[in-house]
């Protein structure tokens, strides 16, 4: 397994198509994060932190951070560096997002794929699946309670 992971990993830095190909998929992810997270700022790519291939599928884990660039100065596909868009913000602002996704093409379908999970830099993914779930609960339970009364 570690050869073909140290495999890949020559294959794709040798190879300039690839790494373009790879920043596209960075900037797709961004541009994904944005569209889906509620923020008056924008997310902006900061580092690919691993992708690693499987047997069918791409796993990305990549960090995002806060930037200067708010929603009501750019649209989503501007939110770029070279338009002047920088990370403001602190590892307390920053989230971390792993994609499972089957190849490095973009668009992805219109983000039907990636299968995309991200969560605050500064707590772990257990952390926030535990927290959704507790909510859940309490959701369910409060439900119930007035369904009694």
């Amino acid at each position: 397994m570690i050869t073909k992971l140290v495999m890949f990993i020559l294959c794709y830095t040798g190879n300039g198509k690839a790494i373009d190909k790879l920043l596209d998929f960075d900037t797709a992810v961004q541009d994904w994060v944005n569209e889906n997270y509620i923020s008056s700022f924008y997310y902006l790519f900061s580092v690919r932190i691993s992708t690693v291939k499987w047997s069918d599928f791409y796993s990305s884990e990549i960090i995002l951070h806060l930037s200067n660039c708010s929603r009501s100065d750019f649209p989503i596909d501007m939110v770029r560096k070279k338009n002047g868009c920088s990370s403001i913000g602190s590892t307390d602002d920053a989230i971390i997002c792993t994609a499972l996704h089957r190849g490095l093409h973009v668009p992805f379908q219109k983000y039907m794929e990636p299968l995309l999970q991200c969560h605050k830099a500064n707590s772990s993914a257990t952390f926030e699946a535990e927290k959704k779930i507790l909510l859940h609960w309490k959701l369910a339970y409060a439900s119930l309670i007035s369904g009694l009364e």
